[in-house]
């Protein structure tokens, strides 16, 4: 996994989110739930008396992301799911109508 949706999985995990902004990326729920689980193994997360919570190794383990990506605020999230991935020389990035609407009006 990209050490950029990993973080935001551990940021939703410890704010209890929705992994919505995941499946929107473009990761099957079933990825998700195998990502939270590995998660799990690692040590970063605990799934106790029906909830999910970040242990204090998690919690580490965001100060390290957050580190290595370089953010300056790390407490602004970016919307990785209006990332463009990179386009190949011939390939041409045509947005969504609804989100170039407000250009025109």
């Amino acid at each position: 996994m990209e050490e950029a949706p990993r973080l935001r999985l551990l940021k939703i995990i410890k704010f209890d989110g929705n992994v919505q902004p995941l499946i929107d990326f473009g990761y099957e729920f079933a990825e998700v739930v195998s990502l939270i689980k590995n998660e799990e193994l690692l040590g970063n997360a605990i799934y106790k008396r029906g909830n999910l919570s970040i242990t204090p190794k998690g919690l580490i383990e965001i100060e390290r992301l957050e580190k290595m990506n370089g953010r300056k605020y790390p407490w602004i999230e970016p919307q990785i799911e209006s990332k463009i991935h990179p386009l190949e020389k011939d390939e041409v990035y045509i947005p969504k109508r609804q989100s170039i609407r407000h250009l025109f009006d």
